[in-house]
């Protein structure tokens, strides 16, 4: 991926700043993994524009903020948060489904939302002691729960948020909860479209990601109001024995 010059500046990087060395490749490698998320064809293109930018910077640390420097990088992170995006669309109905102590399976996701740094919500966590199993993809569920939350934490980072667990003779419900402004109808009614978000910096794809992960799990991801005020979006799953 990079040029012999550029190794030859890596090479020596490597001698006269070795902590410097092992920043840019430590970026290189998670963007490496990010991209690969993508879509194929043009792994290698965003690799080797992202790379010869951090390169770059490198190079003319004084450009670090400027101001069409600072866009161009964010315009870089933005393609790939689009093409993992895209990516994670086309392959929603596509499972690896395992059957799941959901009890243990809800503890360790709520403590690794409460832990993200980059999530960081106050997150009430109520589930019965008993609980059924279900058969699903923890990657692809877990990837609903995230987005609903993360969608909340970007409205407002200090939301209050409550995750809920309950059932019923065939269906396990898990509620995400919200005490936000409500949605004017106009969204509420295309929640789950392509491309509905109102903010410059999202994609909006992740909502009709989740609702085709969930019914690929013959289930349902659906939206209603709280009370007093908020949302609450649903997960159903069926459940097995």
């Amino acid at each position: 991926m990079y040029t012999k010059d550029d190794l030859r500046y890596l090479d020596s990087l490597k001698l006269s700043n070795p902590d410097i060395y092992e920043h840019i490749i430590a970026i290189y490698s998670k963007l490496q993994a990010d991209v690969r998320k993508g879509c194929h064809d043009l792994r290698n293109i965003i690799s080797l524009i992202s790379g010869n930018y951090q390169l770059i910077g490198l190079d003319a640390p004084d450009i670090a903020c400027n101001e069409r420097w600072l866009q161009m990088g964010g315009d870089i992170d933005f393609l790939i948060s689009a093409l993992n995006s895209i990516n994670e669309y086309r392959y929603a109905g596509t499972l690896k489904l395992q059957k799941i102590n959901t009890y243990e399976y809800i503890w360790r996701l709520h403590e690794e939302l409460s832990s993200d740094e980059d999530i960081c919500p106050d997150i009430s966590l109520s589930i019965p002691p008993t609980v059924p199993c279900i058969n699903i993809d923890t990657d692809k569920i877990s990837y609903v729960i995230k987005s609903l939350i993360t969608n909340i934490t970007d409205a407002q980072s200090d939301a209050s948020i409550t995750l809920s667990i309950d059932y019923g003779t065939d269906n396990l419900y898990i509620r995400i909860a919200d005490e936000l402004d409500d949605f004017d109808l106009k969204t509420s009614e295309a929640l789950f479209e392509l491309f509905n978000t109102s903010k410059q910096d999202h994609i909006g794809m992740s909502l009709a990601t989740s609702y085709r992960i969930l019914l690929a799990h013959h289930g349902e991801l659906s939206y209603g109001k709280n009370t007093p005020c908020g949302s609450i979006f649903t997960l159903t799953l069926p459940t097995v024995p």
